[in-house]
Formats: C-alpha cells, structure tokens, sequence
C-alpha cells in the first residue's frame, strides 16, 4: 500500500511540474516560481531529477537552488557550465554569500569567467564586492574592477572604425575617495599603468576645483609607485608636475608671463585658438589610428598651467596645499640611495645643484632631508649658499623653515651621542644662512631648533645672543622653549641668573 501511494503521489508531482514546461520553454525561471516548485522537487528521487532536468535545463534552477549554500567546489564548475541558464538573481545570491564571508579568491575568479562571458551583475552586487576588495586591499579584485568599471576591456576590442575617443562602457562611477584607496592598492602592488588610469579617469570625470586635495593624492601615489620602482627620472618628472601644480612658480616668471601675453594677442590678431605642443601619451595609439582610417583629426583637449597670468598678478594654483617631507617617503628613500652612491663630495655637490636648478624648488626640502638622514651636514651648508643664488624666484621659499627645523633636529640627535664641535660651528653658519635668506627675519621653530643645538656646546655668548632673540616671542606663549632633561641641565650649568627662566621648561 505505501509503494503504490507513494508512486502516485511522485506521478502528481511530476504532472504538475511537467506541466510548467511550456511556460519554462518560452521564459526564464523566477525566484517565486523555484520557490514554489522547489518542495515538488525535493521529494523526487536523484533519477526523477535528472530526468526532470533532461526534459528542461530550466530546471536546473532548482538543483542550484538546493547547492547554492553547499561549499564544495563543485558549485563553481556547476555555475560556470550553466550560468545561460541559471536565474541571475541566484547567482547574484550565491555571489553575495561569499562575499560576505569575505571569501575573495573564489569571487575574483568566478566574477572573471562570467564576466568575460557577458554575464551581467548588478550595480549593488558591484558595490558590495567593491567595499570589500577595499577593505581587503585584495589587488586580484581591484585589477578586476579596473577592467570591468573604470576602464572596461571591451571598449578596447570593439570595431576601430567606430569613432570613439573615450571609453564609453560606464556603468557608474567611482568616488574620488575610492580611487585614491585604489590607488593604494595599486602603489603597493608597483601597478604604475593602473595608477595612470585612474589619474585619466579623475580628470574625465571630477573637478579639480573642489576636489584638489583628491587629485593631489593620486599624483603622490604616481611618485611613490614610481620610486618604489627605481624610475628616478620618472619620478622627478612627476614630482615637478605636482609643484608646479601646487604653487606654479617658475625661475623665469617675468619672461613666461610676457610670452604668454604675446600668445594670446597673437590668437586674438588672427582670430584663431593655437594649441601649444604637448605630450603625447601611449594611451594615444588607438585613437590615433581611428583617426587615421577616417581621416579625422583627434579633438584631445589638454589642461594649460595657468596660462592667463601677467606679471602684475600671483597665479591661481590647481591644488591649493602644499608639499611636506611626510608626503613622499618613497622617494626621499630613493634620493638618498642616489646620493649615498656618489663618495666625491664636489661631485655629489655639483649633482645635487644640478638637479635643483633643473627642478621645481620643492626639491630642495627633499635633498637637504636626505642629506640629514646622511648626517652630510657640510654638504647641506654648501648646498643652501650656491642655491641661495638662483635668480627669479623669492629667496625665503629656496629653503624652507621646516627644512631648517629638520637639519637641527637632526644635529641635536648627533649630538646626543657624541659632542662634535664641528657640528655646532656648522649650526651656527646654517642659522646664518637662515637669516640671508628671509631678509634678517628668524622663524620661532626655526630658533628654538637652533637653540637646542647651541646647549650642547660652551659658547656661551651665541647662546644667550640667541635666547635674546627668544624674548621677542614672549607675548606669544608663556612657555616658548621646552628643553629635555640633559639639555635643561645644560641651560642650568650657564648660570644666566634666572634671566630666562621664563622662557624655558623641562619636560
């Protein structure tokens, strides 16, 4: 009695699910539907199943249904063998699930294998996967996002005769923020190619105006990556680009002010718009090509640094910020490899002028850093006079303070460990310099740096010379210079009667 009823009911159930065949063959299978048929499907036996399925490959749906939390292996050959036929949501579903239990690797390659497959996905599955690469800083998946949103593959395997100048695959656009963590990503991985594309995209797509500090950021990256990767001209090549970007000063500011002048009457006289020569780029061959099939000149707009600026008038900068040693380690860690390997002082001197007087003057703050880090503190004093004569540009921005604050502190830590009068006598002429270069004005970091040297030594004279020049601040701060406490037993061995005492605190 029970094998017969049992066959019976089978024979209702397989009648009511082969009667959705004609329905199954015309569309495809929707989550209610599986939910519905689902327990119909359950109760049949392996070979009713696989019968089932022979009839109609829609029902496939309900097998993967029932594996899509299984986490054999098995489900990503099954996946990729019928993702034409399996329900989108499902997949999406099952995507999602390992997504969640931060499980990358498998979705990075099966995302890749449906994806080259037209396989669509959609926009929030897309963000989820996106957040959690980031937070992951897995590089698989942001190769990947890379080639799917910010710089879809396919644009470059369609037909060249169509005309297209940019890629056009767009399914939406990244934040500012997230290219930068790309960005990331990509310096830690050496991916300079990629670091390109996404200063491309932030052009196409963002303002500099307003989103400046952004912009700064992913040029940054560019100069680390390229550090990193031993590209020094690269790197100086870039790192110009971003200053002069920054602040816009030139050793000839007069005469590139005049010429410009003389360009635009020029354009105005002939009622016409001249484009200045500009770099081409390798990105440049495909569209190039298009060009030359059509027989059309390529629209490539290109961004002029300021080119409405006179003389009388202080350029706008892109980024409105500034550059600090903590900005680029990377290359401060390159410059240093280049002049560790140079032993000839004169010839290391002469290189370092050399690549200031090629550069934009932020270099400065990064060779005299390196050159700290190398304890070359002769060196640096030559260096700070022979630049200290480069024409066109305000004197006081050469060397900056915080580069003076960096070559004391550095001297107060060589000190630490062993007193060297010739450190001290070349702290002296450094402070002098200082002076020269900012028209006599002393910065207050700049001498409390100073005066931290000075306790480490007997002259007396240029310490009290310089704890005078202290008192001037006294309005500012109740306490100006905190000393540790060997250099606060140093500043009570002068026995200054108490003179000071007002201006200086231990720690």
């Amino acid at each position: 009695m029970y094998g017969r009823a049992r066959i019976r009911s089978t024979a209702i159930l397989l009648t009511r699910l082969y009667s959705l065949n004609n329905i199954l063959n015309d569309t495809r299978i929707t989550i209610p539907l599986i939910k519905q048929l689902l327990p119909a499907y359950k109760s049949l036996s392996t070979k009713e199943k696989r019968q089932l399925i022979e009839k109609n490959e829609n029902f496939l749906n309900l097998k993967f249904k029932m594996m899509i939390n299984d986490s054999s292996p098995e489900i990503f050959k099954f996946i990729v063998d019928n993702y034409k036929i399996l329900n989108n949501e499902l997949v999406e579903l099952y995507i999602f699930n390992l997504i969640y239990q931060f499980d990358l690797k498998p979705v990075n390659l099966l995302l890749h294998k449906l994806l080259s497959c037209d396989f669509k996905i959609s926009n929030e599955i897309w963000c989820y996967y996106l957040n959690q690469v980031l937070l992951h800083n897995d590089h698989l998946g942001a190769m990947l996002i890379y080639h799917e949103i910010i710089d879809n593959w396919k644009f470059y395997t369609q037909d060249i005769t169509n005309y297209l100048p940019m890629n056009d695959q767009i399914s939406f656009l990244i934040t500012p923020s997230n290219l930068e963590q790309f960005g990331v990503i990509f310096k830690n991985n050496n991916d300079i190619a990629r670091i390109k594309g996404l200063l491309s995209y932030f052009k196409r797509f963002y303002s500099f105006h307003k989103l400046n500090q952004s912009y700064k950021n992913l040029l940054i990256l560019l100069i680390e990556t390229h550090s990193r990767l031993d590209n020094y001209e690269e790197a100086i090549l870039s790192l110009n680009k971003l200053c002069y970007l920054i602040s816009d000063k030139t050793p000839n500011k007069n005469y590139h002010s005049r010429n410009n002048i003389n360009w635009r009457v020029l354009n105005i006289k002939t009622n016409q718009f001249k484009l200045d020569d500009f770099e081409e780029f390798n990105l440049d061959i495909h569209q190039n090509l298009i060009c030359n099939i059509l027989k059309l000149d390529k629209y490539n707009p290109i961004i002029q640094r300021n080119v409405y600026k006179s003389p009388n008038k202080s350029p706008i900068p892109f980024i409105a910020s500034t550059i600090s040693i903590s900005d680029l380690p990377e290359f401060e860690f390159l410059l240093s490899k280049k002049i560790q390997d140079i032993s000839n002082k004169e010839d290391l001197l002469n290189k370092l002028i050399d690549i200031s007087q090629s550069s934009h003057y932020s270099i400065n703050l990064f060779i005299i850093s390196s050159l700290c880090k190398l304890k070359k503190f002769d060196i640096i004093l030559q260096f700070i006079k022979h630049i200290s004569i480069r024409n066109g540009i305000d004197h006081s921005k050469l060397v900056k303070h915080q580069s003076f604050i960096n070559i004391f502190q550095c001297m107060a830590n060589s000190l630490q460990d062993n007193i060297d009068p010739d450190i001290i006598t070349l702290s002296t002429e450094i402070f002098n310099q200082h002076k020269i270069l900012n028209s006599g004005s002393i910065n207050l970091k700049v001498l409390k740096s100073y005066i931290k040297v000075l306790l480490y030594s007997n002259n007396q004279e240029e310490i009290i010379k310089s704890l005078q020049s202290l008192t001037t601040y006294k309005s500012k701060q109740s306490k100006l210079l905190i000393l540790n406490d060997k250099l606060y037993d140093n500043y009570k061995n002068l026995k200054l009667n108490n003179t000071y005492d007002s201006l200086v605190t231990c720690i």
